[in-house]
C-alpha cells in the first residue's frame, strides 16, 4: 500500500502502461502525451520524421525501466507492484494479504489453521516463503498424530 507522502511523490500514471507505449508506439512519442509532456510529444514526432525518434523512444524506455522517466509535473512514475523497490517480504505479504488469503493455497492454510492449528515451526516456515516445506511439516504432523 503507498503511503500519502510516497503518493505525493509519485505521478498518478502507471510504468507498466507508459513503458508498454513507449515500445509499441515509442517513435511517435505517444508514451509522452501519456504523462502529459504534449510540446516534448510534438518534438518526438518532428524527430521521427528524421529517424532520430527510435534512438529517442529506446532511451525514453530505459529511462522508465530505471525509473527516472517523469510526467508534465516532474514527479517520477509510479512503480507497478512488480517493480516496488525496498519493501521487504514481509512488507510485500502484509500489502497483498488479502489476494493471497484468496488463493487455493492461502485458503488451505487458512482452514488448515482452523482445524488444527499451525506449529510455531510451520508458522516461520510460511513466513519465509517456504510453503512446500509448511505443507510437508504439517504432512509429518498429521502422520505422527494418527
Amino acid at each position: 500500500m503507498i503511503s500519502e507522502k510516497e503518493n505525493n511523490e509519485f505521478s498518478d500514471k502507471g510504468t507498466f502502461l507508459c513503458a508498454f507505449l513507449a515500445l509499441t508506439l515509442g517513435p511517435l512519442g505517444v508514451h509522452k502525451f501519456y504523462v502529459g509532456r504534449i510540446k516534448s510529444g510534438f518534438l518526438h514526432i518532428l524527430a521521427s520524421f528524421f529517424i532520430i525518434g527510435i534512438p529517442l523512444a529506446m532511451f525514453d524506455l530505459y529511462q522508465i525501466f530505471k525509473g527516472n522517466f517523469i510526467d508534465v509535473n516532474g514527479k517520477k512514475l509510479k512503480p507497478g507492484s512488480n517493480l516496488t523497490k525496498g519493501m521487504t517480504y514481509e512488507e510485500r505479504v502484509e500489502a497483498n494479504k488479502e489476494w493471497v488469503d484468496g488463493t487455493p493455497v492461502g485458503k488451505w492454510i487458512k482452514e488448515f489453521d482452523e482445524k488444527h492449528g499451525l506449529s510455531s515451526k510451520e508458522k516461520e516456515l510460511l513466513k519465509k516463503g517456504d510453503v512446500k516445506g509448511a505443507f510437508e511439516e504439517a504432512q509429518k504432523r498429521m502422520d505422527e498424530s494418527q
